[in-house]
């Protein structure tokens, strides 16, 4: 007697294929060029209409890096395998972008406030991706510990770096 064995495809083929979606996106907030801002929560549609409620963590070249919100599994996903309309909400994300905000400009005083001023920036996008992450890793858990104690590093970071800044202002005034 033969038996039909039916071989499961690998899961990251069904996660991207047959996402899971929970609770309402939230909306995306853009900028003074109409830019997205990252990360931005929303429920993503393939162009068969199958959805996928993550959080798009930045755009590089053709493809997206998502958090799927059902088990924050993070993967990336081609722009040309998305719906038209989320094809054109991708579209306005900037390439290369990594949640960034761009709200904070570098000082024109001197080089070394600029260059501290962006390490802050950079920073503040590192922690809103934990805080992301953080948030759909499950309360109590290892995991959500473990983000808890490096946003906690992150923090003490921005303020040494403030500090510094703050140091250079009234040993360098104008």
């Amino acid at each position: 007697m033969t038996r039909n064995v039916i071989r499961r495809p690998p899961f990251w083929l069904i996660a991207a294929l047959f996402p899971v979606s929970c609770g309402p996106p939230q909306q995306p907030g853009e900028d003074d060029n109409g830019l997205v801002q990252l990360p931005v929560v929303r429920t993503l549609r393939d162009s068969s209409g199958r959805e996928l409620e993550a959080t798009i963590l930045r755009r590089s070249g053709t493809t997206i890096t998502v958090i799927r919100k059902a088990d924050s599994k993070r993967f990336d996903i081609p722009i040309a395998n998305l719906s038209p309309a989320d094809q054109e909400f991708v579209s306005k994300i900037s390439r290369e972008s990594s949640g960034r905000s761009p709200s904070l400009s570098p000082s024109a005083d001197s080089p070394y406030i600029a260059n501290r001023l962006k390490s802050i920036e950079d920073l503040k996008g590192r922690i809103k991706t934990l805080e992301i992450e953080s948030d759909s890793a499950g309360a109590g858990t290892m995991r959500q510990k473990n983000l808890q104690s490096q946003i906690k590093q992150l923090d003490r970071e921005i303020s040494e770096l403030s500090a510094a800044i703050e140091k250079y202002k009234i040993s360098n005034p104008h």
